[in-house]
């Protein structure tokens, strides 16, 4: 391996650096605030690299992996949202008495294999790094083992996580079985040369691993149990959660797609489509009926990642295909960021009632101001509202859609946008009810809402929300910043 290469992975090289400090110091000493800084200083070292990779890219290292412009945004928001974890994850973990630092070793392992996985070039690659992000994430979701459901979702968790594994372990076998390597370039190639002598082992195991990267990403019909999972998981989990593994999985799709031409193939281009159109109608009329807001939340995701597979189409308008996909997750991170972040401080404020019920959050703007307009910033922007960055992702995602010809998903962006209005406004009705609806003779004010580490939570909150309105109203500036990273 090169110095290059070398620098190219440096900020893989600075994380697991961190991980083997942490664990160190935990075995001489626990000291919750010390991990929890040297967490956030390993991230920001991370990030801080990437300047250095920047001028070394695009660099193949070892055949393993491959980092161009997109690659260093895709870094970005991952260490992004695991510096927020850590941050929400410290005021959360000061109620644990005991096994708080390990949460930060769970994270920072997270991160490394999404990262990983964002840039990977080979199969062996992807097993590897989705090993390091469900094993871990199984422990974060089991984490706070006194919350009542937590181990139903992690048991749903695993065993979703298994599938997925094993589908891919299937796939994988078969391409070798009829290529004798497993290099995205080799697969490609296969593609491109030998594709029409109709190799079914080949085929079949590219649609196995197609469908196992729908069920990592639960995408119709593989969307079973993810309302579940998120309903059981705690907040500050599902921050992490709904948005590093999402993302990496879909910088993945992203990669494969287009490293092997496979959205060429005409045989995946409908079974993809179908699959993206039915994530915007059926994640979207789930949610209607749904009074928990984590679960509400959880289903909706659903169509935004049916939204977010529309880039995959866009094979003829590659450039305009990376900008659309790159400013939309960046949006659904900072508002998934920021909900979650909100659906925590608003279920530390209540004891003695299902605190993620939807009457919960009745009456919020009268005892949380700060809090009720973060939520109502952030729920416009996932409906598309003018003036939020979600209208300016929206409305690429459409632009995109035209041009590419591609009328079905069109239809499912509208419909599916139309009908979430409905169950957002539900979350933001509420909220701004009288003031005598906030609470009920049976339900008790945790006291402790009003110390220090709330309020910066709060202002925090605050502070990323307003980005989302600065970026919708002014996107032009955010656009050349795309512009730069994705060409």
């Amino acid at each position: 391996m090169t110095i290059i290469q070398l620098i190219a992975l440096l900020p893989i090289i600075i994380l697991m650096s961190g991980v083997i400090l942490i664990m160190l110091i935990i075995a001489w000493r626990r000291i919750h605030c010390l991990t929890a800084i040297l967490s956030i200083i390993s991230l920001l070292l991370a990030f801080l690299a990437l300047f250095i990779v920047n001028q070394f890219i695009p660099v193949n290292a070892s055949m393993l992996f491959f980092l161009n412009k997109h690659s260093i945004v895709n870094i970005s928001m991952l260490l992004f949202s695991g510096v927020f974890a850590c941050i929400f994850g410290y005021f959360w973990l000061s109620n644990f008495k005991f096994n708080q630092e390990e949460f930060y070793l769970l994270i920072l392992f997270t991160i490394i294999g999404s990262i990983l996985l964002s840039i990977a070039n080979h199969m062996v690659t992807v097993f590897i790094s989705l090993e390091l992000i469900c094993v871990p994430m199984i422990g974060l979701i089991r984490y706070s083992y006194s919350e009542e459901g937590s181990l139903n979702a992690v048991i749903k968790y695993l065993i979703s996580s298994a599938l997925g594994t094993t589908l891919i372990l299937l796939g994988m076998a078969l391409i070798y079985l009829s290529i004798g390597d497993l290099s995205f370039l080799r697969i490609k190639y296969f593609l491109n040369t030998v594709l029409f002598s109709k190799d079914i082992i080949f085929l079949c195991g590219l649609a196995i691993i197609l469908f196992s990267f729908a069920l990592k990403l639960s995408i119709v019909p593989f969307h079973i149990w993810i309302f579940e999972i998120y309903r059981d998981t705690p907040s500050i989990v599902l921050i992490f959660l709904s948005t590093t593994v999402k993302i990496a999985m879909f910088s993945l799709l992203m990669n494969f797609c287009f490293h092997t031409t496979l959205i060429n193939v005409q045989f995946f281009i409908v079974i993809v489509e179908y699959m993206t159109f039915l994530s915007m109608i059926i994640g979207n009329i789930m949610a209607i009926f749904q009074k928990d807001v984590k679960g509400i939340i959880g289903l909706s995701s659903i169509g935004h990642i049916g939204y977010l597979l529309i880039t995959i189409f866009g094979i003829h308008s590659y450039f305009l295909t990376i900008k659309t996909s790159t400013l939309y997750l960046i949006g659904y991170l900072i508002n998934n960021i920021c909900i979650f972040g909100c659906i925590h401080l608003v279920s530390n404020m209540f004891v003695g009632i299902d605190r993620n019920n939807l009457l919960v959050y009745k009456g919020l703007f009268w005892k949380r101001p700060v809090l009720a307009i973060s939520m109502l910033i952030n729920l416009l922007s996932l409906i598309g509202f003018p003036g939020t960055i979600g209208f300016i992702g929206k409305f690429y995602l459409l632009i995109l859609s035209i041009k590419e010809h591609l009328w079905l998903l069109t239809i499912g962006l509208l419909i599916g946008s139309i009908i979430s209005v409905y169950f957002y406004f539900k979350i933001i009705i509420n909220m701004f009810l009288k003031k005598d609806s906030v609470l009920k003779n049976n339900v008790k004010v945790n006291v402790n809402t009003c110390c220090i580490r709330y309020i910066f939570c709060e202002l925090l909150i605050l502070i990323l929300s307003s980005c989302v309105i600065i970026i919708g109203c002014y996107p032009n500036f955010f656009s050349l910043f795309l512009q730069y990273y994705n060409y």
